[in-house]
């Protein structure tokens, strides 16, 4: 068994998330000059219906939330009625406040405005980002805009040195940051004036009711519903893909990014909040009429976010596994820049930026493959070993698929690329079968009760890494809020703490496990939401904003023992016992 999560730990290659932590609460719409640029295929190859693969290119404008979702999703409640669409308002499938809630309360919104800020002006310093005068030209980088705007890198015209024309900082398409086609995709026509989602959505019959392969083979419109691209799709940015130009370098780091966490995407969810209704919160009605026409099942009993979690665990490490092949492939040819093999910021921040003393929990370790060489990051692997148990899987199998990537990668410092790329997307392949199998199947609540337990099993029994320690304690959560009906979850909405109510007080009612659940956001930072509070001009426009407060999480990490972590989970391990 030791050596089976051994093995898992080395296998796993991550990239941070691209996750900046900035909040924004105004909205304001500046008037929409065309985007500069032709408009060329976004590759969304994996990115497809119920994770199958999706080679259609996607070649749809972005219209841009300003002139068109907000006319029916920025409304103040969802009774009142929209001019045309008398039935919608009081239908109850959509909230018909989506964009209020992304402008008032989603991190998204910020994307582009943190470009703006000190940090990032001292950033395009170091990396030499400034125009004749000195001044930052970050904003109007590619390698940035790829994931901090919602317009596709492809449909971005750029200079020699990769910046956009000055004109497009001013284009509300832009400095909305990520907004609603930068995750749902473009919304307009494509080549040879095939309709997007756009004008299709607008049929509440046709579109409800339309099969996500077609919605995202014929409209190019994501399938949000599946978990395996629901992930994909985040992980495109808050991981990385080498086709889509997002990929972090070490060299941002060392110009002063801030250091990013693991994702796991039920807990992103809350924190981002959620802006749509679940489906098992739609009324009966109208989720009896879409089981009928779609010829679809669904049972309110079964663990719908526990699936989606584990399932995403399984995305984490296998779209790793496939960016890292991409950058690591010399032959592989993209239509954007992308960093030689090998990239630094794949491998460990904190192997090497660490305290130095003695003695230490780094000491103390047992780690598997060739003494000195680089760590790789661990937190995409972290609840690998309980989605081997979910899914049956047996050692050997284990073994045959996931030995080749830490021999190669142990064959020199950073590994060898003539192995790891071949390695590794075989390994992603095997990965993504699992995910679809998952996909498929149903979560019962002993499944999720069986969750929890492995969760427990690996916390109290190995020396794990601040971040896979994070990521053991997010999925805990969400699993065990799912089986309680109560926890960290939030309304549609609702922007509340790590188990507070919204104003830095603790939830009412918890009980001793999510007593102790909320006490390890003191030793890991878990609410992504704290920062600091400032303000940031946005095209002349003030936008109140929260920074990433490098107070809070420095000494977090610099303070973590996993010693005090496992004793948190010996705790919750007591409880559940008597329970």
């Amino acid at each position: 068994m030791l050596k089976k999560r051994l093995l898992l730990r080395l296998a796993t290659l991550a990239l941070p998330v691209l996750l900046s932590a900035v909040l924004v609460y105004s909205l304001g719409f500046a008037g929409l000059p065309a985007v500069n640029g032709p408009v060329v295929a976004v590759t969304r190859a994996a990115i497809g219906q119920n994770g199958q693969l999706a080679d259609a290119a996607n070649t749809r404008q972005v219209i841009g939330v300003g002139q068109q979702c907000r006319l029916c999703h920025q409304k103040a409640a969802a009774s009142d009625p929209i001019p045309g669409f008398p039935d919608v308002a009081v239908d109850g499938w959509v909230l018909l406040n989506e964009v209020t809630i992304w402008a008032t309360k989603d991190k998204h919104y910020q994307a582009y405005a943190v470009l703006l800020n000190a940090r990032s002006q001292q950033m395009a310093r170091i990396m030499k980002v400034v125009d004749n005068n000195g001044e930052s030209q970050i904003h109007r980088d590619k390698r940035c805009l790829a994931c901090h705007s919602g317009i596709p890198v492809h449909q971005l015209e750029s200079d020699n040195r990769g910046l956009v024309p000055v004109e497009l900082t001013n284009d509300f398409r832009l400095t909305a940051g990520v907004s609603c086609e930068g995750c749902h995709g473009p919304a307009g026509k494509g080549e040879g004036g095939v309709e997007g989602w756009l004008s299709i959505h607008y049929n509440k019959d046709k579109w409800r009711f339309m099969s996500p392969k077609q919605k995202w083979e014929v409209h190019g419109y994501v399938d949000v519903r599946s978990p395996v691209a629901k992930t994909r799709m985040c992980l495109s940015c808050h991981l990385g893909n080498a086709h889509e130009g997002k990929v972090i370098t070490h060299e941002m780091y060392a110009a002063g990014h801030p250091p990013l966490p693991g994702f796991e995407v039920e807990s992103f969810i809350d924190q981002e909040p959620q802006h749509w209704r679940n489906f098992g919160d739609k009324s009966e009605k109208i989720r009896q009429a879409f089981l009928e026409k779609t010829k679809s099942a669904y049972d309110s009993a079964h663990l719908h976010r526990t699936k989606s979690l584990l399932v995403g665990a399984v995305v984490n490490l296998s779209e790793m596994l496939k960016l890292s092949a991409d950058i690591a492939d010399a032959d592989l040819k993209t239509s954007v820049a992308r960093p030689e093999w090998p990239e630094l910021a794949n491998f460990a921040c904190y192997a090497c930026h660490h305290d130095l003393k003695a003695p230490a929990w780094r000491q103390d370790r047992q780690l598997y493959g060739m003494p000195g060489r680089p760590l790789l990051h661990e937190w995409t692997s972290a609840l690998l070993e309980v989605v081997v148990d979910t899914a049956g899987i047996t050692e050997d199998e284990l073994n045959k698929h996931m030995s080749a990537v830490p021999q190669a990668l142990n064959t020199v410092p950073f590994g060898a690329p003539k192995d790891l790329v071949p390695a590794a997307r075989a390994t992603a392949d095997w990965l993504d079968d699992i995910a679809r199998k998952l996909e498929h199947r149903d979560f019962t609540a002993a499944d999720g009760r069986k969750i929890l337990q492995g969760i427990v099993n690996i916390a109290i029994s190995e020396n794990l890494d601040y971040d896979s320690a994070r990521q053991l304690v997010w999925a805990f959560s969400a699993v065990y809020s799912e089986l309680n009906h109560s926890g960290i979850s939030a309304k549609p909405g609702e922007l509340t703490g790590w188990y507070e109510d919204g104003t830095g007080k603790p939830k009412a009612g918890l009980d001793q496990i999510e007593t102790i659940l909320a006490s390890l956001d003191a030793m890991i930072l878990l609410d992504l939401r704290k920062g600091r509070e400032a303000q940031q001009e946005v095209s002349g426009q003030q936008r109140p904003v929260v920074e990433v407060d490098l107070t809070l999480v420095l000494p977090a990490v610099g303070g973590y023992e996993p010693a005090a972590f496992q004793k948190k989970f010996q705790n919750i391990q007591n409880r559940l016992d008597k329970n």
